[in-house]
């Protein structure tokens, strides 16, 4: 048997998620014995052996990319792209004309973890306020109340939904358009209701985004276009 870490919750079905750093999470009902817990692993082992596989070589790719870590000339902010203005402070920036980016981060010279923290850190701060406005526009539609909205540092998932109603957004949301932005945060709404990825969630994504795999589509084309700054 595999390790595994065990969330129990109200949810009525058992689900496996393969997290960020390659462990596995089983969430489960309540009152779900552990008998049957461990028998739906059994049946997962193939695909849950397959994915951490996946998340191991996308965390070996992440270090060989730490390696090599360097600033363009330009930078991602909402769908398009600001020049970066080279400054002899250690304060990185924004005024919504330019990036103002220390020379030393910009040549790659301060480290990939000093860099990538730095750009993350701003990231963060300029994603918060329009997450907020958009969660609370898109809650009030649905007649929702999450429980709490973080901005996390997240590189490889772009939202998720814990089993108690809190919502984490990757800063990287910075970095895209409003009409992506719109999905990701109906599809973490959505998860609310459905804890899992059934016809009836997307169902609930369809009554509230008829375009969403239009968007989807278009959210994919954006982690595209972000790899290239290997941020």
């Amino acid at each position: 048997m595999i390790e595994y870490k065990l969330v129990r919750s109200s949810r009525k079905t058992l689900a496996i998620h393969i997290l960020d750093d390659a462990s596995v999470e089983v969430r489960a009902p309540y009152q779900c014995p552990v008998s049957v817990i461990e028998d739906f692993i059994n049946k997962k082992l193939s695909w849950i052996e397959k994915k951490k596989a996946e998340r191991k070589a996308e965390i070996n790719g992440q270090l060989a990319n730490d390696r090599e870590f360097c600033i363009g000339e330009t930078l991602l902010y909402r769908g398009d792209e600001y020049p970066v203005k080279l400054i002899d402070s250690e304060v990185v920036g924004f005024n919504y004309k330019a990036f103002y980016v220390p020379k030393k981060l910009a040549n790659g010279s301060m480290g990939y973890d000093t860099s990538h923290a730095i750009i993350v850190d701003l990231y963060k701060r300029l994603a918060l306020p329009f997450v907020w406005d958009t969660v609370k526009r898109y809650s009030d539609l649905m007649k929702l109340q999450p429980v709490s909205v973080k901005i996390s540092k997240a590189r490889k998932r772009w939202g998720s939904c814990s089993s108690n109603g809190t919502l984490n957004f990757s800063w990287m949301l910075a970095t895209v358009n409003q009409q992506v932005l719109d999905y990701v945060v109906v599809h973490e709404l959505c998860h609310i209701i459905e804890h899992n990825h059934s016809v009836r969630f997307w169902k609930l994504v369809e009554s509230i985004m008829p375009d969403y795999s239009e968007r989807k589509q278009l959210l994919k084309a954006a982690g595209r276009r972000l790899m290239m700054y290997s941020i």
